[in-house]
């Protein structure tokens, strides 16, 4: 408790010496001290600025969302003319591989019952020597999936788009 009233006469002393120094009277710092607080031109401009700055953050973050789903959805356009072509790539490989097959398959007659270990082997030489279609390993994946789900290449697109480049906001 002493030492509280030790501060508030010192803070007496301090105040009481800065008036003389300055030669001002209490009214007139008083004054002062209301018109440095109660300034609202500087005040508004504050608030301006910083509004200001507001709206050109909400300006550039829609701009950057924008840019961001434009990007995603040419990618997405771009994988699914890629998934297209690589599907029809696999079609006519298809095709081309059956139309080879198909003067052997014509020559095969049907085998009730195989007991001969060398028809067996004949057989097993003919389904080697059949040429397979060399696919690239995204079509492989694709015609995996399509086979073992059903999907289509929609489908296949939209599970494999990189959702971590893409916006959370975006994605919602």
């Amino acid at each position: 408790m002493k030492n509280l009233l030790w501060i508030v006469v010192a803070a007496v002393i301090a105040g009481g010496g800065y008036m003389l120094y300055s030669g001002s009277s209490p009214k007139e710092l008083m004054n002062s001290a209301a018109d440095a607080v109660n300034a609202p031109e500087a005040l508004e401009a504050a608030s301006d600025a910083v509004g200001d700055a507001v709206e050109a953050t909400e300006g550039a973050v829609a701009g950057a969302v924008d840019a961001a789903s434009d990007a995603t959805a040419a990618a997405v356009e771009e994988d699914a003319a890629a998934v297209a072509a690589a599907k029809e790539a696999a079609d006519a490989a298809a095709a081309k591989v059956a139309e080879e097959a198909a003067p052997e398959l014509e020559d095969v007659t049907t085998i009730n019952e195989v007991t001969e270990p060398e028809v067996i082997a004949e057989v097993e030489k003919i389904i080697e020597s059949t040429p397979k279609a060399d696919l690239p390993e995204n079509v492989e994946k694709l015609v995996d999936f399509m086979q073992e789900t059903g999907g289509t290449v929609q489908d296949y697109v939209r599970l494999n788009a990189d959702y971590d480049k893409v916006d959370s906001d975006t994605l919602l």
